[in-house]
């Protein structure tokens, strides 16, 4: 799986689906303001790196991670602020205490499966595992 489309490889490449990201941030953000999570420097190309940018929050933010664990930890302790896949957010949409808003950009994710092993019985079992664990995404 890889949430970026090769370029080039011997593989056939399907889309699994398209993760919708959301800014994740406290309703009423305290005095000092909220701690901006961003991702590093080597991820600056990603939906993510590019909103916080574009808006101004990448040179504001004080953590920066590729866990985005770390970062739904920061925002539910109502100090922190950053984007989260849509699947780390199931519980936090009714959460009176965050504001959640959608990027216009989400991510897609991508299934590569080296050609010899189409055809293989337990590669096959993989694959139709995988790609029903994505069949929610897919639907929206």
């Amino acid at each position: 799986m890889r949430l970026r489309k090769p370029e080039k490889g011997d593989f056939t490449i399907s889309k699994l689906a398209q993760i919708r990201l959301y800014l994740a941030e406290p309703a009423h953000p305290p005095e000092a303001g909220a701690v901006v999570c961003a991702y590093p420097q080597n991820l600056d190309l990603t939906p993510e790196s590019q909103f916080l940018k574009a808006h101004g929050l990448a040179a504001a933010a004080r953590c920066t991670t590729d866990d985005p664990r770390i970062i739904r930890s920061l925002v539910l302790s109502g100090r922190g602020a950053g984007i989260l896949p849509e699947y780390l957010c199931a519980d936090l949409f009714n959460d009176a205490r965050l504001r959640l808003t959608p990027l216009p950009k989400g991510r897609d994710a991508w299934l590569l499966i080296q050609n010899h092993l189409r055809r293989d019985r337990a590669a096959r079992l993989v694959i139709d595992w995988l790609r029903g664990c994505f069949a929610d995404l897919r639907a929206h």
